[in-house]
């Protein structure tokens, strides 16, 4: 590819659908190709005569992921599907039966939605039955095994962790070492060029992984379509070399794009990381009285932004912010500022990585000031109901039962043990709390839209201000424990209600023999 063509390609990464295998020259997915742990594991699959399913979301780089494993393995008498939809469902279940009666590898790209559909439509089929399985159970949350009596194989890309180090360094040390200046570049280059230069400097690409690996483990997904849109706009900023040339726009650097400007969940989730939101004393109060050396910084020939002397304070403060952006990749104490993190996010990522070591009242007692703010126990489980009229917000809450913490565990996944040299990085984005005893599915999935919400409940906010879905699934999970729950000795049973909007409780008897309500 000329080099024009190849700078025009990194650019329409950003926001375009052509990044899709299918639509690429060779040339294009060399450029774009990582290897990665996934593809090997899968090469070695089909080199032993498995059908294998690679499954997930548009965009996790199915096919790309099968055409590079289909240049790895250079034996014949192994097919490849790069798109089941472009296959009827009959096509894919003859293919699929004639493959494992033949016993020769073969692997297909298919989305988990198109191979739900073609579950349904091969019925009882044995190998249907242990593709359902494998798709509906990848994680293992007490050591579970599944059993494979057929050599078909399920792997689901939404379990690849693609902002792990090894991964994320490697797609930005592909992308920048393709950008040179094009022809339409000023001599001193373009503000892309001078991204690609800094970012090469490994200290400093050093640093944008550890962000990026702070991002990660707050529970998102990101595709590779994703990560490599991130990686583009991290460079060009989302414009073409016409209109950086023209300078309409302005230049902006790498530090600054991060955070501003990209559209997507993935740019959502590093603007959460923003530094001009992170407090840190001492360095704030270092770059905000400079002059700094350039000795205290990465790279001390590049250029710094400049704080303006003896201007408004609010223009001085405008370029402290640009200064800090640019500290956290580059000053020798930046890193210091991604420990700094506080909020909502820090407490979600300090579950994920502290669940066992946290123990179960921290979580119970989040979910009882979900009902109760005034509410400080841990060692027990309220087990509150609610009760909605028509589309309007529910307000009032009662409970009759209570569940000892002791009686619950917070079990935390990994992936099935015959996944997991696939998938080595990968990294949970959620918990279980579940009663002892009980499957795992019976449990409370506590990811971060929910811990999130428990978290706005306990600053104050009204639960009936709330996301719906996350507190359907608590509600949920208390009619599950309810069911379970042993019936109160006698016929007078104590009932708690509470107004969830002021706090104001009241208690009430029930007589069940009389039936009638008593005074509390």
């Amino acid at each position: 590819m000329e080099r024009n063509e190849v700078i025009g390609f990194l650019q329409a990464l950003y926001r375009s659908t052509k990044t899709c295998a299918d639509h690429l020259r060779s040339e294009e997915l060399r450029l774009l190709h990582v290897d990665t742990a996934v593809e090997r594991f899968v090469a070695s699959k089909l080199a032993d005569d498995w059908v294998v399913l690679v499954t997930g979301n548009p965009g996790d780089g199915k096919s790309h992921l099968l055409l590079a494993v289909r240049e790895r393995l250079a034996r014949a008498g192994i097919e490849f599907i790069l798109d089941a939809n472009e296959r009827s469902d009959a096509d894919l279940m003859t293919f699929i039966d004639r493959r494992l009666q033949t016993g020769k590898g073969a692997a297909i790209a298919i989305n988990e939605g198109t191979l739900f559909d073609l579950l349904r439509s091969a019925g009882s089929a044995a190998w249907a039955r242990t593709v359902h399985e494998q798709l509906t159970r990848p994680l293992s949350y007490r050591g579970e095994e599944l059993d494979l009596p057929l050599k078909i194989l399920v792997v689901d890309l939404n379990l690849r962790n693609n902002l792990s180090p090894t991964t994320l360094s490697s797609v930005v040390e592909r992308f920048i070492g393709s950008i040179q200046p094009c022809s339409l570049c000023p001599a001193a280059g373009c503000s892309a060029v001078r991204n690609a230069r800094r970012l090469r400097d490994p200290d400093i690409r050093q640093r944008l992984v550890q962000m990026m690996s702070r991002v990660a483990v707050t529970g998102i997904h990101a595709t590779m379509r994703d990560v490599q849109a991130f990686a583009s706009f991290l460079v060009f900023g989302g414009q073409s070399c016409e209109v950086a040339a023209s300078g309409r726009n302005g230049n902006k650097d790498y530090f600054t794009l991060a955070f501003d400007g990209g559209v997507g969940p993935l740019f959502d989730a590093v603007r959460r990381l923003d530094p001009r939101n992170i407090p840190h004393p001492t360095l704030d109060d270092r770059l905000w009285r400079g002059p700094m050396k350039a000795s205290e910084w990465i790279g001390e020939e590049f250029a710094r932004p400049a704080l303006p002397m003896g201007q408004a304070v609010m223009d001085r403060l405008v370029a402290f912010e640009r200064l800090k952006r640019c500290a956290l990749f580059e000053h020798r104490s930046g890193e210091a500022i991604l420990r700094e993190r506080h909020g909502p996010e820090a407490a979600f990522e300090r579950v994920l990585r502290e669940s066992s070591e946290l123990g179960t009242e921290h979580i119970v007692r989040r979910l009882n000031r979900f009902f109760d703010r005034h509410e400080d126990r841990g060692d027990s489980l309220f087990l509150w109901t609610t009760h909605r009229y028509d589309a309007r917000a529910t307000r009032y809450a009662a409970t009759l039962w209570t569940l000892p913490a002791s009686r619950l565990e917070i079990l935390r996944p990994t992936v099935v043990t015959h996944l997991k040299d696939a998938f080595p990085d990968y990294y949970p984005d959620h918990i279980l709390l579940v009663a002892r005893g009980r499957a795992p599915y019976e449990g409370l999935r506590i990811d971060r839209a929910l811990f999130t919400m428990l978290e706005s409940v306990e600053q104050g906010l009204p639960p009936t201000y709330q996301t719906a879905e996350p507190a359907r699934r608590i509600g949920a999970f208390y009619d599950t424990l309810a069911r379970a729950a042993d019936p109160s000795e006698g016929h007078v049973h104590a009932i708690h209600l509470i107004d969830m909007e002021t706090g104001n409780k009241m208690q009430l008897r029930v007589n069940t023999r009389r039936r009638v309500y008593e005074a509390g």
